[in-house]
Parts: structure tokens; C-alpha cells; sequence
């Protein structure tokens, strides 16, 4: 473990210790310290963090290069009076519109989809990354609770 590393670990085998002693008699497995270190660890939250946004860049990247559609409707109507009350005359105009469109070739679309698509797999590496470091910060904390444990009992047990 790196000098960098085990100061990372230090505060999370203190919060573990202190959690396991608060708790007494009732022990946490490593599973569920694992479960609830994803939970609170800032560094394995931003990853996710940056993983679901880079995921919501990728789906707008996309978005540039689908087909769009549109719809329009209008009504119209026009009166118009005369003295003459043998001709009344009133005009009525109605449309709808519905257009789709596809872009033939918009480069910059299709190179910003690729990026997205690359800036998702980096970000999926990163957490990956920062689960497995997290499962070694975890575990470290865990098993060096558990040999502070047994050297205190052994140290009781050595002056009873």
C-alpha cells in the first residue's frame, strides 16, 4: 500500500473502529461495511457522479445526429361584413403541418457522438477503477480493525 494510500485509509479504519466499537455486540460483516462505504465514500461517489454525466452527454450527443420532427397546426378566421345583407361573407382558413428532417452529413454531430461515446468508456474505467480502490481501502480498514481487536484481547489477556 502507498504512502498516498494509507492516508487515504486512515480516517476510514478510524471511522470503522469507532463504528465497531459504538456498535459492541453487534458486528458488521466486511459486505456490509463495503455496502455502506459505497454509499458515503466521496471519491467512489464522485466516479459515479461523473459516469451518470458523461452517460447524459452521451444521450444528447446522439440527439444531434437522430432525425427531428415537428408538428404545427393553425386555425384562421376572417369576417368580413357588408350593408348588403344578401351577401355575408366569412372566410375560414385551416392548416396543419408535420415535418420531419434528417441531417445528410453534420461532421461535428458525429464527431461529438464518438467523443461521448469514448468520454463514457473512460468515465465506466475510472469507476472501475475507484470501486476496486475502494474494495482495497474497505477491506484494508476491516482486517486492520479486526487485528487491533485480537491484539487488545491478546494484551488483556496477558495481564489478567
Amino acid at each position: 500500500m502507498t504512502l498516498h494510500n494509507k492516508r487515504k485509509a486512515k480516517p476510514l479504519v478510524i471511522a470503522m473502529a469507532a463504528a465497531l466499537v459504538a456498535m459492541g455486540a453487534q458486528a458488521q460483516n466486511l459486505a456490509e461495511l463495503y455496502d455502506s462505504a459505497r454509499v458515503f465514500d466521496a471519491t467512489y461517489q464522485s466516479a459515479k457522479l461523473q459516469y451518470d454525466a458523461n452517460l447524459a452527454k452521451a444521450d444528447q450527443a446522439l440527439a444531434g445526429i437522430l432525425p427531428t420532427a415537428g408538428v404545427a397546426a393553425g386555425l384562421s378566421r376572417t369576417g368580413f361584413q357588408n350593408t348588403n345583407p344578401v351577401t355575408d361573407r366569412t372566410f375560414s382558413t385551416q392548416n396543419a403541418t408535420l415535418t420531419a428532417s434528417q441531417p445528410l452529413y453534420r461532421p461535428a454531430n458525429l464527431a461529438t457522438y464518438k467523443q461521448g461515446k469514448r468520454q463514457v468508456d473512460l468515465a465506466k474505467a475510472l469507476l472501475d477503477a475507484a470501486e476496486q480502490d475502494l474494495i482495497v481501502r474497505t477491506s484494508q480498514g476491516y482486517f486492520d480493525v479486526l487485528a487491533a481487536q485480537d491484539t487488545l484481547a491478546f494484551v488483556r489477556a496477558q495481564k489478567a
